[in-house]
């Protein structure tokens, strides 16, 4: 009974390997895919990451109505193609190979950068509102502390669920733009 199961085991690890194998030459040897790996179509690539994310993201967020379910499958869309675009660089380190390496680290500091600064924007454009909400309530002769709501972001739950799928796709999707829009060597 247990060498049944050995066999059963040993095939199972061979064809494991063995697709293992396969997807790997496939992701390292690919052409179908070549039509998302030149310039041009990283910058197709960048526009339609960066109008899922932000232009459906705000249509989103100012429409009621308009379901959050669709704005994560556009996300995954989106990342979807850029993982194919840079051939899975940022998920397996064994496959690529050392220019793919540099360019992957240097997307990965330009993606932090980038993620703070969108974060100092939002951080910017609160104090900015709080500061003019601040300057209306003086004027008016009231003093501090501020009543209630100084910064109170009212937002239906749909808005904050859309907010935490923007919050998550940014980070997703802000490696991939940070790769840049040089198309693959030939």
């Amino acid at each position: 009974m247990s060498s049944a199961t050995d066999k059963i085991d040993d095939l199972s690890k061979q064809l494991e390997e063995k697709i293992e194998r396969g997807v790997i030459n496939w992701v390292n040897n690919d052409h179908f895919f070549d039509f998302l790996r030149n310039t041009p179509a990283r910058w197709m690539l960048a526009l339609i990451a960066v109008g899922t994310l932000y232009g459906y993201g705000v249509y989103a967020w100012i429409t009621e109505g308009v379901t959050g379910y669709i704005y994560p499958v556009l996300i995954f869309g989106a990342v979807l193609l850029q993982k194919l675009s840079v051939r899975f660089a940022f998920d397996d380190d064994s496959t690529i190979d050392e220019y793919q390496h540099t360019r992957r680290n240097r997307a990965y500091r330009r993606a932090y950068k980038r993620s703070g600064w969108v974060l100092a924007l939002v951080l910017g454009l609160m104090l900015v509102r709080s500061w003019e909400w601040t300057t209306s309530m003086t004027a008016q002769n009231m003093f501090w502390p501020l009543p209630n709501g100084a910064l109170n972001f009212n937002c239906s739950i749909e808005q904050a669920v859309i907010g935490l799928e923007f919050l998550i796709g940014h980070f997703v999707i802000q490696k991939y733009l940070s790769w840049g829009m040089r198309g693959e060597r030939n």
